[in-house]
């Protein structure tokens, strides 16, 4: 894939084909980043923080019950109705939530006491305006929390299915490429160029574990963008060729039993 075209994840298209499983199959696990994030940004209970490509409201919905006020946007209109969808049945009402573009916030400037940006604007076209963004909405002192992928050679699961659709597909990245924001010097850069001090980056981790191989098939079919725009874009017979060799390169590695699904992420932090 060349790194020089803004990534297929940069539009709006693929989190609207995964917003529902999303819900179901990835919140309960990034909840644990997003209370991480919290950790890392300790905003107080009369804060007013904003969620930039806040999916399904994942950090959102989360924060909503120890601040006083969360705004949140992304440019998925659905997984936006997901949010207020949780919301409304949570009786969160503490959440502003919009559609709109995390390269242009809505917001005037100094409006925020902390900004989050949850495995979202390391897809941005330009990653660059996505930090200037944060960095102009916040209060001077406000702290800025932005989460990415590590190089997916860490995580055994992700290696093996991102190593078995490179095998069948030599076009898309593999496992061994970092992602955005997958090199935690360049991730301290670009932090830096957007005007941030007292810059850190965090390593976290966390897990689930999943029945069975199969099992976590079917979560990564429904709840994983790149898949399901894979699915979207291949003909039936490559789709085939592709689930099997995934399901083979799975099986052979883990086996019949449970599987620990392991996923180590960045937590990059500055202060505006």
């Amino acid at each position: 894939m060349d790194k020089s075209q803004p990534s297929p994840l940069a539009q709006p298209g693929p989190w609207n084909l995964v917003a529902a499983a999303y819900v179901d199959e990835n919140v309960p696990l990034f909840e644990r980043y997003a209370e991480s994030a919290l950790a890392l940004a300790k905003p107080r209970s009369d804060a007013r923080i904003v969620d930039v490509a806040c999916g399904p409201g994942t950090l959102s919905l989360v924060a909503a019950r120890r601040v006083a006020r969360v705004d949140a946007i992304d440019f998925s209109p659905d997984m936006v109705k997901q949010l207020e969808l949780r919301a409304a049945a949570a009786g969160i009402t503490n959440v502003e939530s919009r559609v709109g573009d995390g390269e242009a916030l809505p917001y005037p400037e100094r409006s925020f006491d902390a900004a989050f940006s949850m495995f979202g604007l390391m897809f941005f076209p330009q990653r660059d305006r996505g930090f200037a963004e944060l960095r102009r909405v916040l209060k001077p002192g406000g702290c800025a929390v932005v989460s990415s992928w590590q190089v997916a050679t860490r995580a055994p699961v992700l290696e093996t299915l991102l190593g078995a659709i490179s095998a069948v597909l030599p076009g898309f990245p593999p496992p061994e490429q970092p992602g955005p924001l997958g090199d935690p010097d360049e991730f301290r850069r670009e932090l830096q160029t957007a005007g941030f001090d007292e810059i850190d980056v965090h390593e976290v981790m966390h897990s689930t574990e999943l029945s069975s191989v199969e099992t976590l098939w079917v979560s990564v079919q429904r709840a994983m963008a790149p898949v399901a725009m894979l699915r979207e874009r291949l003909d039936a017979p490559m789709w085939n060729q592709l689930e099997g060799s995934i399901l083979s390169a799975l099986r052979q590695r883990f086996g019949a039993g449970k599987v620990l699904l392991e996923m180590p992420a960045w937590l990059g932090v500055g202060i505006a």
